[in-house]
C-alpha cells in the first residue's frame, strides 16, 4: 500500500529533521547548554516513534511488493 505522495514528503521531511536533530544532540555546545540540550532532546525523543513507524511501513510495503 503506498501512501499520498504528499504525507510521504512530510514523513520524509520527518526523517531528515529527526536525523539532523541526533546529529545535534551529538554536538558539544548542544550538550554544554542543558535548556537547548532537553529542548533538542524532547523533539528527538518524540519524532522517534514517527519515524520508526514509517520505516516499519517502508519494510513492509518492500516485502509486500517482494511477496507478488
Amino acid at each position: 500500500m503506498s501512501l499520498d505522495p504528499k504525507v510521504d514528503e512530510k514523513l520524509r521531511a520527518l526523517v531528515a529533521k529527526h536525523e539532523d536533530l541526533g546529529r545535534q544532540l551529538a554536538d558539544p555546545a548542544i550538550v554544554s547548554d542543558l535548556a537547548v540540550f532537553r529542548t533538542v532532546s524532547k523533539q528527538y525523543a518524540e519524532l522517534g516513534a514517527v519515524v520508526e513507524t514509517y520505516a516499519e511501513h517502508g519494510k513492509t510495503g518492500k516485502e509486500l511488493a517482494e511477496a507478488r
